[in-house]
């Protein structure tokens, strides 16, 4: 493993070099689109944020210098899709070739049963070892990391759920408060208070459903948006919804409209139809 400046068109790169023998088991490799790969014979691999830092393609010639190394070309033979940096890989072999100064490193798979911790203690006490790093310690920290995330879209969710119920729930009253005049006569006409209320209850969840595709796609749109922003060359966060969140995002926004209506009733019996029809006779 060593240390390398990526460069192409001008543009460069720091990032490391990791030489693997070709036939790994230790190492799986994954390109963009969720397939598995191999590690090239020759070229290397590079992490996919490369395509966007240096504007390069599978099969382009990029300047690699090692360190400590004098500068050469190597091809490009894919990317790869990794959660955390943009490293590069190649085959133990093209590492070597490529010159330059590197430590070397052991990948360890471990039964499930064994004492991790213990483990890491006698592994990281052996003669010329640098340093030690365990899969599962790292995730554990990541989650730590990402527990802050958590809450603040925690609080999001809140937010967005009393804001969304707000404005239905506004909405609807003014609808009905607009509509006073129009309620009160039809009252004074004899029409009974269930059937008033349930006439613009139905008008009012009707016009939701057919808006509900829309702000499904704008809240999807806005979503992918919101992830990207925290994307880098560092971390790689994707937007994943399955047909669960949405139809529990349908559900919630539908819910709400159906609360909104329940003042709709007291709102029709309280109309003082004496007074309204004087104000329309006037």
């Amino acid at each position: 493993m060593t240390p390398v400046t990526v460069a192409a068109d001008g543009d460069s790169y720091s990032t490391t070099l990791t030489g693997l023998p070709s036939n790994t088991t230790m190492h799986g490799f994954r390109d963009p689109g969720g397939d598995s790969r191999q590690l090239p014979i020759n070229g290397v691999l590079a992490g996919a944020p490369l395509a966007a830092k240096l504007g390069v393609h599978v099969g382009d010639i990029l300047t690699v210098t090692m360190a400590f190394g004098a500068p050469q070309q190597q091809r490009l033979d894919g990317f790869v899709d990794e959660p955390l940096g943009t490293a590069r890989y190649a085959t133990d072999t093209t590492a070597r070739a490529l010159g330059g100064l590197g430590p070397n490193g052991y990948l360890l798979r471990f039964d499930s049963d064994v004492d991790r911790n213990a483990l890491r203690t006698n592994i990281a006490e052996l003669p010329c070892v640098i340093a030690y790093t365990d899969t599962h310690a790292l995730e554990s920290q990541v989650d730590k990391f990402l527990g802050l995330l958590w809450i603040f879209i925690a609080v999001m969710l809140v937010l967005g759920a009393t804001l969304a119920f707000t404005v239905i729930y506004v909405t609807m009253t003014v609808n009905l408060a607009e509509r006073t005049t129009e309620l009160a006569t039809l009252r004074a006409a004899g029409i009974s208070v269930r059937r008033l209320t349930a006439a613009p209850a139905i008008e009012n969840l009707t016009a939701t459903l057919l808006a509900v595709p829309f702000g499904l796609a704008a809240g999807i749109a806005t979503a992918w948006a919101f992830l990207r922003s925290f994307t880098s060359d560092m971390f790689d966060i994707d937007l994943v919804i399955g047909a669960i969140s949405a139809l529990l995002a349908v559900a919630a926004v539908v819910a709400a409209a159906a609360m909104s209506q329940l003042p709709a009733g007291r709102l029709v019996q309280r109309i003082d139809v004496a007074r309204v029809v004087r104000e329309r006779a006037r």
